[in-house]
């Protein structure tokens, strides 16, 4: 796992969200390599300081089950799926959908509001742009929501050279 990937779960353990990995382009790797990467993770998943049990999902019903343990107030739960995709392919995507799908709603409108109105902050003090990755912003997160959503947008380039919005 790259030291970003760690620094990114200590972050989640430390605000205490629930947890999930999605690792991608598994269409450009050989099947040992996906098992080397996924044993990888379980070492860091189960490691003292983070204490997760790996749950990788192979079908829809395994989809299902993971979402089902991030209900009610579970916000440490110790059941950590792992989903192995490929953007370029679509692979295993509609096991992810699934699962983001069936995570469950907030509890009520009124509660929906209050967490709305408790947004995160997030003051940046630098931006830089790393070769071959792209922009990159630097800061402190000053105030954080139980919920904490990020909101991102994926391009990648089909097989016939085309970009796809994800």
């Amino acid at each position: 796992m790259a030291g970003t990937a760690k620094e990114h779960l200590g972050l989640a353990l430390a605000l205490r969200v629930p947890i999930f990995v999605v690792i991608n382009k598994i269409d450009l790797c050989p099947p040992s390599m996906t098992a080397r990467v996924m044993e990888q993770v379980k070492l860091v998943l189960t490691s003292p300081g983070c204490k997760k049990t790996p749950f990788r999902i192979h079908n829809r019903d395994d989809a299902i089950t993971a979402a089902s343990c991030f209900t009610g107030d579970s916000y440490s739960t110790s059941t950590t799926p792992i989903f192995f995709t490929s953007s370029v392919t679509g692979e295993n995507l509609d096991l992810l959908t699934t699962f983001l799908n069936v995570l469950p709603q907030f509890q009520s409108l009124k509660e929906q509001e209050r967490k709305i109105q408790e947004s995160p902050e997030f003051q940046i003090d630098s931006v830089f742009t790393v070769p071959a990755a792209g922009p990159v912003v630097g800061g402190t997160l000053v105030r954080y929501a139980e919920y904490l959503l990020l909101q991102y947008y994926v391009f990648t380039e089909s097989s016939t050279g085309h970009w796809l919005n994800l």
